[in-house]
């Protein structure tokens, strides 16, 4: 059973010296209960909460991502590689568990067909929120109508 995602990518906003975070929203658009996890690239910078939980039908839950303090700041033409991966899974009767940790571990033995997975990519922005690699905007000196 997928899942819906906004957004689609995470933009965290300068500077990452001090903790940034970011909130993402899971939504199940399905008739029936879903289980999701969050993972990533980089565990060791992010901090996902919740990272895994129980979503029912036509609900959403919203999900904080933090990216911890760097100690220093990245170059402002440094591109990020990081991602998030969302998985998801049907909460039926053979899945019913008293918490998330057990479903996931009895479709990961089981049946891994029936997880669906999108990804996130993460961005660096700068100050004002334009993407460290985008260029500025041109202005333009036409008028209405090209006058």
């Amino acid at each position: 059973m997928s899942v819906e995602i906004d957004p689609q990518e995470l933009g965290f906003v300068r500077p990452f010296t001090t903790e940034v975070s970011q909130n993402l929203k899971i939504r199940n658009p399905n008739s029936t209960p879903v289980a999701f996890k969050v993972k990533t690239t980089a565990p060791k910078q992010y901090c996902v909460r919740p990272n895994s939980g129980r979503i029912e039908p036509g609900k959403e839950v919203e999900v904080s991502v933090l990216l911890q303090a760097m100690k220093q700041e990245p170059p402002l033409d440094a591109k990020c590689r990081d991602k998030f991966l969302v998985q998801s899974v049907a909460v039926t009767a053979d899945k019913e568990f008293t918490n998330t940790g057990s479903i996931w571990q009895h479709v990961d033995d089981a049946d891994k067909a029936s997880v669906q997975e999108k990804k996130i990519r993460v961005v660096y922005l700068q100050q004002h929120g334009l993407a460290a690699t985008s260029t500025p905007l041109r202005s333009s000196t036409t008028g209405i109508n090209g006058a």
